[in-house]
């Protein structure tokens, strides 16, 4: 699949944030600057669901009003309790959305 890829049409509130690693540093600050910003955004519309992929640690929580996902990146996850940048073990997985008219539901299973 080759960029530009399609906009998504449908009617429901979403959110898509990409990044390429080719500029990380200068989204690494953006995203330092104004992640309460975004919080309080998506805690204002009625997004319910936020999904991140690659994002080198598994978490799964409640964050003002609505539930974060964030999923493991298939290469090295990160320590988010060390002030020193360090590496933790892992096992590789995949998340599975199911998502209908009624409900959204995701699960995390090891490849």
């Amino acid at each position: 699949m080759n960029p530009p890829f399609t906009v998504y049409r449908g009617n429901d509130p979403h959110v898509v944030v990409c990044y390429s690693h080719e500029d990380s540093a200068a989204v690494y600050e953006d995203i330092s600057l104004n992640h309460e910003e975004v919080s309080d955004a998506i805690s204002a519309s009625p997004i319910e669901h936020v999904f991140c992929g690659h994002y080198h640690n598994l978490v799964d929580k409640v964050c003002k009003g609505f539930q974060l996902h964030l999923t493991l990146s298939p290469a090295f996850q990160v320590d988010l309790h060390s002030r020193e940048f360090n590496m933790e073990a892992f096992e590789p997985v995949v998340r599975v959305i199911n998502a209908d008219d009624d409900s959204i539901q995701t699960r995390v299973v090891a490849v």
